[in-house]
């Protein structure tokens, strides 16, 4: 692990270095990033470090303006946020094509390394205590980003990632507007690579 977990008002800022991410509502969440500026996400991605709508969780901030349009989908199995976003307010080359980031990674140990995931969402909860996440998936790339947060820990379902070279809209289909801003309740998508 390149960074660390254990983060808060002490370690937030442009140089935090921390892998723990949250994804809560649609104006408190997280996304992977570069630890560097100018980063390639396939060059990175064991080493991503959290980037934020709050400074509250002790992580670098994503700039207001870079998200300029968003989605986030409600459903039994999932909370799942989509938009648009200028890549370099996430450390990112602009021009950066992408890459996907999960809790297991081509060698099982995950992307990243030692990378942690919470929200006060999950079922059952009170919206307060954050639970850890235990199955997720994050895209980003050509100004785009999907993140999935799944309920269920016992298997992968709707946040397998068997299709990574596919991007977000073959595995997390939405809108995809820029300029829009929605937060609504959705039906669960088909496990993906799943035709009906």
């Amino acid at each position: 692990q390149s960074g660390y977990n254990l983060c808060n008002s002490t370690t937030v800022g442009p140089n935090s270095q921390c892998q723990t991410a949250i994804t809560n509502n649609i104006s408190d969440f997280c996304l992977w990033g570069s630890p560097t500026s100018g980063g390639s996400i396939g060059d990175v991605e064991a080493a991503v470090v959290a980037y934020c709508t709050t400074d509250k969780h002790g992580t670098r901030v994503i700039p207001p303006g870079a998200i300029t349009g968003l989605q986030v989908m409600h459903t039994s199995e999932y909370i799942q946020w989509t938009g648009h976003i200028d890549m370099t307010a996430l450390g990112l080359l602009p021009n950066d094509t992408g890459g996907e980031l999960d809790p297991h990674g081509a060698d099982l140990l995950g992307n990243p390394l030692g990378g942690l995931v919470f929200s006060n969402a999950l079922p059952g909860g009170d919206n307060s205590t954050l639970k850890q996440v235990i199955e997720w998936n994050n895209f980003v790339g050509s100004g785009v980003f999907c993140w999935k947060t799944c309920f269920d820990s016992s298997q992968v379902g709707a946040c397998q990632n068997r299709f990574d070279l596919l991007g977000c809209a073959y595995n997390m289909p939405a809108a995809y507007e820029d300029g829009v801003f929605l937060d609504c309740d959705g039906e669960v998508q088909d496990i993906v690579g799943t035709y009906t």
